[in-house]
């Protein structure tokens, strides 16, 4: 209702014989956010995630400052089958993947733009010797993740290990360390 003006009736389906709930939300995601229009991939996300306004203009600021740059942190994937959790992987999030300011919001922890731990999503977005390691399901459902960052001798830190309730088990955290 808040969007009815920006958007009268439902999106259709790509076919377009029905109506959609994602395709609508996509749309009105741009209108979601005053600076929607300036990122249309993140003001999705973070109308997705239910991200207020000024969590998703502080992640618009962060996202125009970052320099394309890489990780110098290992690029690790380990298969599922290995910490016993058939059909996911532990991976490195892409340098400037937009999910990693918001992962506390798909996790149900702090570590999220606007969150208390705000600080540390900030530094694994920003910054090359620090970045995020998630556990995916098959169908992309991130479900595990920790914040990793290089120490002054070059060391590897899993700075926390948080879950989505108990997706994760203590023993497959266990196995994956």
């Amino acid at each position: 209702v808040k969007f009815c003006d920006k958007l009268p009736v439902p999106a259709r389906s790509a076919d377009g014989k029905s109506w959609s709930l994602t395709a609508t939300r996509e749309v009105i995601s741009k209108f979601a956010y005053a600076r929607g229009n300036e990122h249309p991939e993140l003001a999705k996300f973070c109308f997705s995630e239910a991200v207020g306004e000024q969590s998703f203009n502080n992640a618009l600021d962060l996202v125009k400052a970052q320099t394309p740059h890489t990780k110098n942190l290992p690029a690790i994937t380990v298969d599922g089958k290995e910490f016993d959790m058939e059909g996911a992987t532990f991976h490195m999030l892409p340098a400037n993947d937009i999910r990693g300011l918001f992962l506390g919001e798909l996790t149900d922890c702090c570590q999220s733009i606007g969150g208390v731990g705000r600080a540390c999503a900030q530094h694994g977005f920003m910054s090359e010797n620090s970045g995020f390691y998630v556990v995916e399901t098959d169908k992309g459902e991130i479900i595990g993740q920790t914040w990793a960052w290089r120490g002054t001798g070059g060391e590897l830190v899993f700075d926390s290990l948080e879950t989505l309730g108990d997706r994760v088990t203590p023993l497959q955290w266990q196995k994956l360390a």
